[in-house]
């Protein structure tokens, strides 16, 4: 799936680039592909599923940068769900911290936003 294969593309380039204004036009072609397809939403919606919950694995920007835009409701509630159940129901420990980073993303004035120039200064309503 094109997809998944963007997201190995962002992946690597995190991997090897470790500068996140080098990591963005990656992350901006994963979201610019499933913009360019609203009717497979829910097949996104599933795959970033797989992704919050570490069943599949990508750059930790990726689904906070998507989320940012797509503010998928479903991806959210697994979030807040894994965090309500705490670490020890959680797929990867050592994503926890991530958790908190990908539910910021979906808050008027994200964090991580100045790590992008695509987001950078941007507000969304809560």
């Amino acid at each position: 799936m094109e997809f998944w294969r963007l997201v190995a593309a962002a992946t690597r380039a995190d991997d090897e680039l470790l500068d996140t204004r080098l990591i963005e036009p990656f992350l901006l072609r994963v979201l610019k592909f499933i913009e360019s397809r609203p009717s497979e939403r829910s097949k996104f919606v599933g795959c970033f599923l797989d992704l919050a919950t570490a069943r599949k694995h990508s750059t930790p920007y990726l689904v906070p940068f998507c989320m940012r835009t797509l503010r998928y409701p479903e991806v959210l509630a697994a979030v807040e769900a894994a965090l309500a159940a705490g670490v020890r129901r959680f797929h990867d420990p050592r994503k926890w911290p991530w958790l908190y980073d990908v539910q910021d993303a979906y808050r008027e004035t994200w964090d991580d936003s100045a790590l992008f120039p695509f987001y950078d200064g941007v507000k969304f309503d809560d």
